[in-house]
Formats: structure tokens, C-alpha cells, sequence
């Protein structure tokens, strides 16, 4: 889809819905259920762009942290437990699901939690599948559902 007007937008945008006409659409591997753009957060919802074209050009600049990756364009989704870093403010934010909107709710650490959706086994290394789309592979064995903690982004 490459319009989407803001009136239908999905509920979890915390948007003002009559103040122009269209809003970004979401790409990537998150999930459009659980993720909003990088624009919708820049300039809607932490109010650090005034419009799409300073929030383009803070993404340009290598501004903006997501899970401890730079952001490379301001269609990239924000999902659930993702945390935001702006280094130039030091600011980190970490994303949670809030009713039916998502929430940005400052933190002191980027550590990164993620949800075990599922598992393989090859050989002697286990395959994890998190909620974000990553995947996670390691010799130590935990159930599916568990939540990891990385200290920086999942390698």
C-alpha cells in the first residue's frame, strides 16, 4: 500500500486524525498491527520534526537508534519492546503497548528485550525466532515464549 489517509489509519497511531490528509505507511519486518513509521514517532508523537522532510533529514544524519542499529529510513516500523536511542539528546526510549496506543516510555539503560515466538535445532546450535522478526542463534536452550535481554541490539 503506498497511501494511507489518516482518518483509517490503525488505532494504535497516536495521531491527531483531522490535521492532514495522509500518514506514512509502515515498512520492514515489523508488524503493522504492532508498529508505527519512524516519521509517525519523529514528528507526531516525541515532536522532534515539524514535518516529514526534518524527520527524513534526521534519519539522514544517522540521528536515530533503533534497538541499537541506525534507522535508514523514516518508513522503518517502531514495534513493541523496541528501544529508541537519539544520541545527540541521549535520550532512549523503549516502546509498549499502552490500551490501543503504543507508548514511548523513557529509559536509563538500551538493553533489548525480545519474545521467543519459536525455535529450530540445527546441529548443536538452537535458532530462536523473536516477535520483531530477528532471529537468535546460541547454544543455550530456553522455551518458546521466554523473553531475552540483550545488552545492545540482537547479534
Amino acid at each position: 500500500m503506498t497511501h494511507q489517509k489518516r482518518i483509517p489509519a490503525p488505532k494504535h497511531y497516536s495521531i491527531r486524525r483531522k490535521d492532514n490528509t495522509y500518514v506514512s505507511t509502515i515498512k520492514g519486518s515489523r508488524s503493522k498491527e504492532d508498529a508505527i513509521p519512524v516519521v509517525v514517532l519523529l514528528r507526531d508523537i516525541l515532536e522532534y520534526a515539524d514535518n516529514e522532510k526534518e524527520a527524513k533529514e534526521i534519519v539522514k544524519n544517522g540521528d536515530l537508534k533503533r534497538n541499537g542499529d541506525t534507522v535508514r529510513d523514516v518508513k522503518e516500523g517502531i514495534g513493541i519492546l523496541d528501544v529508541v536511542e537519539i544520541p545527540e539528546t541521549e535520550e532512549t526510549y523503549r516502546a509498549a503497548r499502552d490500551g490501543k496506543y503504543l507508548k514511548f516510555i523513557p529509559v536509563e539503560d538500551s538493553k533489548v528485550a525480545a519474545k521467543i515466538e519459536n525455535k529450530d535445532v540445527k546441529g548443536d546450535r538452537f535458532i530462536y525466532r523473536l516477535h520483531n522478526g530477528e532471529n537468535y542463534s546460541t547454544k543455550d536452550e530456553y522455551s518458546t515464549g521466554n523473553t531475552l535481554i540483550f545488552n545492545s541490539g540482537v547479534t
